[in-house]
């Protein structure tokens, strides 16, 4: 991914977890831009947020439902 891709991304995703800081996708999904960035710590964050919300989430898997 270039860098103005990963800049766009970036500042889209911080705008979506500004509307809803709860949304884990958007934290996973922000860590890996950061990741893709060369920015671990960061990345590292992200990822423990999503992993945090991921244990709230009251929503199933739709493959644990089958």
């Amino acid at each position: 991914m270039g860098s103005k891709a990963l800049a766009t991304a970036r500042s889209m995703l911080s705008d979506a977890l500004r509307i809803e800081p709860t949304n884990r996708m958007a934290w996973y999904y922000l860590g890996l831009v950061h990741k893709n960035d060369g920015r671990m710590v960061d990345a590292a964050d992200c990822f423990q947020a999503a992993s945090m919300l991921e244990e709230f989430d009251p929503i199933e898997s739709f493959n644990t439902v089958l």
